[in-house]
């Protein structure tokens, strides 16, 4: 059977190379010439060779090609970017090594809070919803605070756009998928003109769990989840501009077959009933016509995310049956961001502030019948408020230096938990900075060099949870915690030209003060700084257009991450890894494309944690577009490991299992737009 669909799809992308017919650009198309890629990472449109640190960017064509389930699915086919899952849904985006709470996450320039002991904020947004996701790969720019010490991950979602005169537009997509099998459904609907704009979308997925390379079921790995989302903006004139969002995100019975890193090992089923999101921004930007200041923007967001777990099927020798909790994060934030540009001066100045409040509760169902209701951790909130700037300050035609840093001031305190530990209060003023040099020493050619320091504040759950881990065993949070200090430098090196576009990077980051979990009796486990670390590493990636229509493409990368305290190696340092591809795009909009992704062994690891092998997955896809009047159909089909491989990811997060990938899967997608 598997020989058959191998067959049967390799003949079809043969057939679509043999059609011809009309000029019509399918999704995803490549250009002819070499554009270089633009992104937004430090507050402003700025070309990514002039941009000292890595960048990566994947767009809406991207996530129309690879159908993934959530935002880590499209990252990890940058360099440098990898995914660590408990789950299909929500898997977590590791940036050169670190991951989880070491990330900073935004949607739209909004702050993400909750926990990351169980993914789910990668989760919490439909991938359809894109325009773009960029990814700073480490602490590059002092715009984003507390947390960046691994990165940020800044998802930018579609809106409408202001027109010369009345246009409205259209989006419908429907998908299915095999392995998981399921559906995908999504539409949006726009309109706009000189004054006004408004934008409109929602969906629905539905999928089942899925199948290991050996035919396996992976249980528990199903998810059903819908969105909704309202966008709208007034031009009050050429200078003011006020624009409002509402998003709602819903989703139930999410399976949880990795479990995470902090249940009790005896745990075997982990579910979220339900978890959502709501995000609710206002803004107001002024752009004046003439003057040094082109731009000054206030935001201010409230967003609310609701998660609960249950957890069940204990062994029988237990007497636990069943705990389900419930956990509210509540954040309230402000943003004031203004762009200043001189002769020699570009300038992003600023503050921003946030509060981050949880609350929650826990019921445990004994077999006995007994109920018993208590505090996972007690009602508690962090708030941070700080000051940043950034400069670019062109010393030269071809030399441009960066410079820029922040202060921030957190506080967090929290309740007593009854019987655990009384209240606590906790205050600090931290800090970060970087500088970077852009030389671009030939018209295709530029160099990047960049050192930074950063710093990630314990964050609640760091301070106060408490977590019984089973067997008598509890860990608990620490309020007296020291933030984690980062130290960081890249040098980078940039070709553009008419055929080829290449980047390569060296880099290190050494973070002080690494926040784990450490035991202080056979029975107690606390959160403490007891570590420092050093991840350092290189990457490569390369596009060519070796012929009319035809590219190759290609990444890879390495991080080596040591414990430097222990002298062991860190658990979520990434194998050597990479992608390459080739892809045919035909003059009638038929395309198609192969790639292979893979990894080597990653015997580099710490006590307790498994050794991995290597993996290599072979990865179809396919497309056709066309124009019917003004309505535009574009088709899709995407294959990942088509050979059926049985993988398990080495960074992926399971207890008491080895949490497989899927086998053979293939998505269908249809695209219709006016």
């Amino acid at each position: 059977m598997k020989t058959t669909v191998c067959t049967a799809l390799v003949l079809s992308w043969l057939t679509l190379t043999a059609v011809s017919g009309e000029d019509v650009t399918a999704v995803g198309a490549a250009s002819r010439l070499l554009p270089e890629v633009v992104v937004t990472a430090r507050g402003r449109e700025t070309l990514v060779s002039q941009t000292p640190g890595g960048v990566g960017v994947v767009t809406a064509s991207d996530v129309l090609s690879v159908q993934p389930i959530s935002v880590g699915d499209v990252t990890d086919r940058l360099p440098g970017i990898s995914l660590s899952a408990d789950a299909p849904w929500g898997g977590d985006v590791v940036i050169r090594g670190l991951g989880r709470n070491q990330v900073v996450m935004l949607v739209d320039d909004c702050r993400i809070n909750t926990a990351t002991d169980i993914n789910a904020q990668f989760g919490l947004i439909s991938p359809y919803d894109f325009e773009r996701v960029e990814v700073l790969k480490g602490p590059i720019s002092s715009l984003y605070g507390s947390g960046s010490t691994g990165g940020v991950v800044n998802v930018i979602t579609r809106d409408a756009a202001f027109t010369s005169q009345r246009e409205t537009h259209a989006t419908l997509i429907n998908g299915v998928g095999r392995n998981p099998d399921g559906f995908t459904t999504y539409g949006s609907v726009s309109t706009s003109d000189r004054r006004a704009k408004l934008f409109l979308s929602a969906g629905r997925r539905n999928y089942q769990s899925y199948e290991a390379g050996d035919g396996q079921d992976v249980h528990n790995s199903q998810f059903d989840d819908w969105h909704i989302t309202l966008k709208g903006a007034y031009r009050w004139d050429d200078v003011h501009t006020s624009s409002l969002q509402y998003r709602h995100y819903e989703g139930h019975q999410i399976g949880i077959p990795g479990k995470g890193l902090a249940l009790p090992d005896a745990a075997e089923t982990v579910t979220y009933p339900k978890t959502g999101m709501d995000l609710l921004t206002l803004s107001h930007a002024v752009t004046p016509n003439a003057g040094a200041l082109t731009e000054s923007r206030l935001m201010l967001f409230w967003e609310l995310i609701d998660r609960r777990a249950r957890i069940e099927d204990f062994p029988a020798a237990l007497p636990m049956l069943r705990t389900e909790t419930e956990a509210d994060h509540e954040t309230l934030g402000a943003r004031w961001q203004n762009v200043f540009e001189t002769a020699d001066h570009t300038m992003v100045l600023g503050a921003d502030a946030w509060q981050w409040a949880y609350s929650g509760s826990r019921l445990q169902s004994l077999k006995n019948g007994t109920r018993i209701r208590d505090l996972p951790l007690a009602d508690c909130d962090q708030t941070a408020v700080g000051v940043f700037a950034e400069d670019d300050w062109r010393l030269a035609e071809a030399l441009t230096l960066n410079v820029g840093g922040r202060v921030d001031r957190i506080d967090a305190e929290s309740e007593a938990l009854p019987g655990r530990r009384p209240e606590a209060t906790f205050h600090d003023l931290s800090w970060n900075s970087h500088a970077g040099l852009t030389w671009r020493f030939q018209p295709r050619w530029s160099m990047t060099l960049l050192g930074a320091t950063s710093y990630r504040s314990p964050d609640l759950f760091d301070r106060f949870k408490y977590v019984s881990l089973g067997g008598g065993r509890e860990l608990f949070g620490n309020p007296d915690l020291d933030a984690e200090q980062s130290l960081y430098g890249e040098a980078g090196v940039h070709y553009t030209g008419t055929a080829l576009r290449a980047t390569a990077a060296l880099f290190v980051n050494r973070v002080d003060d690494l926040i784990q979990a450490e035991p202080v009796s056979p029975t107690r486990e606390e959160m403490r700084n007891v570590a420092e670390a050093r991840l350092r590493g290189a990457e490569a990636d390369a596009e060519w257009h070796f012929a009319p229509g035809w590219r190759a493409y290609g990444n890879v990368a390495a991080v080596d991450g040591q414990d430097l305290t222990a002298d062991q190696y860190l658990r979520f340092a990434p194998p050597l890894n990479g992608l390459l591809g080739i892809r045919h795009d035909l003059d009638c909009g038929a395309w198609g494309a192969v790639e292979t992704a893979w990894a080597a062994r990653q015997d580099h690891t710490p006590p307790g944690t498994p050794t991995s092998d290597a993996w290599a997955t072979i990865n179809l896809r396919l497309g056709y577009g066309f124009a019917a009047g003004r309505v535009r159909h574009d088709l899709m089909l995407s294959v990942e490991n088509l050979l059926d491989s049985d993988i398990r990811n080495y960074l992926a997060t399971s207890r008491a299992m080895d949490l497989m990938e899927p086998g053979l899967s293939a998505g269908l997608l249809w695209r219709v737009a006016f």
